[in-house]
């Protein structure tokens, strides 16, 4: 299962991260120790798989069906139950938990009052909860930043008045990750003795995390017991030292990721310089090409124009020779006319010229009478 900043998951945080959220479970051990216990929003299931050391029976829910699945199967445990549940709407009968935890969970919900509510519904009259959120002032504000999964954070006062609407009895304590110093032996079974420095300034502003113990019932004076957690991992220089090498490593493996940016740059900035040639190459290419669009535009214009007036004189011309053919026209049906006139004219000269032959004919053959001779003769014909 992969961190994503919403749960916690064991192997995958940084030490601190991961002490954060397990020293409030030891702060809650003295309401949960041999008590039946429900662990609101288990998220990965470690909280409540330590929890089930000292409680006699605990259920924890999430409304991950991922972050439940690994839960089962990293802490199977007799007394230990993981259930798939929204925390608005828990699935338990009223008044069967004695101690109640949700740890982180209420600023991820807008509807807080209704969370609260239903934690009240399933505790028993004197049953109580232990319950943390971030400090809104230091943890958003002060620090200038967002946690995208925090959907309505707190300060002090709007935890204390969100709690009291649903709980008689409200104690809160405040969560710091400090630095402190060990002297002893933690493999001897001696009572460990704390020393504190009295003060701390403004901790309304500047703690961390609020932890607020609240029950309708009279709080016992051990429910809100101040705990100073040293965890396991709590050598603070040796683990500065390893989380310093750790980041000379990572500066390391960045100088090596720079310098072959670098070597990547210098080849890109080459490259973007040859290309920076081509593209003035080009550019020059395109301006000689739009000059020369250019002229041709001024030619085909040109062209246009000399168009326009050849269409001009073109329609003048269509407009001549239809004069043209009709005039042609007429003087094709005069021609046809007088083409018919002459046919008629020859008809006419070709008989004439027929009854020509015949008269002519007839008067040989006068002339070749005897008659006609005589009459000659007697001066009574003409002579020729």
């Amino acid at each position: 299962m992969e961190f994503t900043g919403e749960r916690v998951v064991p192997g995958k945080v940084e030490p601190d991260l991961w002490n954060e959220h397990l020293s409030r479970y030891y702060f809650a051990r003295p309401v949960a120790e041999g008590r039946r216990v429900l662990d609101v929003g288990c998220g990965t299931g470690y909280g409540a798989a330590w929890v089930a050391r000292w409680a006699n029976k605990v259920v924890a829910l999430d409304l991950s069906m991922e972050s439940v699945a690994f839960a089962k199967k990293n802490y199977p445990a007799q007394n230990l139950e993981f259930l798939v549940s929204d925390c608005r709407k828990i699935a338990l009968a009223p008044q069967t938990v004695d101690t109640a935890l949700c740890f982180e969970v209420i600023e991820h919900l807008a509807e807080q009052e209704a969370l609260l509510e239903e934690i009240k519904r399933v505790l028993r009259p004197e049953g109580v909860l232990v319950i943390s959120t971030p400090n809104r002032i230091y943890y958003t504000e002060e620090r200038n930043e967002r946690n995208p999964f925090h959907v309505r954070e707190c300060d002090i006062d709007q935890f204390r008045t969100l709690l009291q609407g649903s709980f008689a009895n409200v104690e809160l304590a405040f969560q710091n990750h400090v630095a402190s110093l060990y002297i002893g032996d933690p493999r001897q079974a001696r009572p460990l003795r704390a020393e504190m420095e009295r003060g701390g300034g403004d901790l309304e502003r500047t703690a961390h995390y609020f932890v607020a113990v609240c029950s309708n019932a009279p709080l016992a004076s051990r429910s809100a017991e101040p705990i100073i957690y040293l965890p396991a991992s709590g050598n603070l220089l040796r683990e500065r030292d390893q989380q310093i090498k750790i980041l000379e490593e990572r500066i390391r493996t960045l100088d090596r990721k720079i310098l072959e940016q670098q070597r990547e740059y210098d080849s890109q900035s080459r490259w973007c310089l040859q290309l920076g040639q081509q593209m003035q190459e080009r550019m020059e290419w395109a301006q000689r090409l739009e000059a020369r669009i250019q002229e041709l535009d001024a030619r085909i214009e040109e062209l246009q124009h000399q168009h326009r007036g050849l269409e001009e004189e073109l329609q003048k011309r269509a407009e001549w020779a239809k004069g043209l053919n009709l005039e042609v026209a007429e003087r094709a049906q005069r021609l046809t006319q007088l083409q018919a006139e002459f046919d008629e004219r020859t008809a006419w000269a070709l008989q004439l010229n027929e009854e020509l032959k015949v008269s002519r004919g007839k008067l040989e053959r006068i002339k070749q009478s005897k008659l006609f001779q005589i009459s000659r003769a007697l001066g009574l014909a003409p002579k020729e």
